[in-house]
């Protein structure tokens, strides 16, 4: 068995739990957005679009999220972040309603 890796990855549980603390976000913020999820593979976990988040923000909603992966990867501090990074995650608006 040592040609096997084990890794940690988001579970499903807690991705919905970000997605469920994004959505609350926005309705107090008055906005209705599409919320992400990624995994540590930059694969959907979780989304969610809220009723008046526009459908065409779906799609930017899920780039949004694998550039700021992209991003994160590239500048080699993930494992810094890991199981702990859930809470520095904020919540990007990505509906035109919420850029005013």
């Amino acid at each position: 068995m040592a040609n096997v890796v084990k890794k940690h990855s988001i579970s499903s549980e807690l991705a919905q739990k970000m997605v469920d603390e994004a959505v609350a976000k926005a309705r107090a913020l008055g906005v209705s957005e599409n919320v992400a999820i990624l995994d540590d593979g930059g694969n959907l976990k979780a989304f969610s679009r809220m009723d008046g988040a526009p459908i065409l923000c779906i799609e930017i909603a899920q780039n949004k999220a694998y550039t700021a992966f992209g991003r994160r990867n590239c500048r080699g501090d993930r494992a810094e972040r890991g199981a702990h990074g859930a809470e520095r995650h904020r919540l990007r608006e990505s509906s035109p309603s919420a850029r005013g």
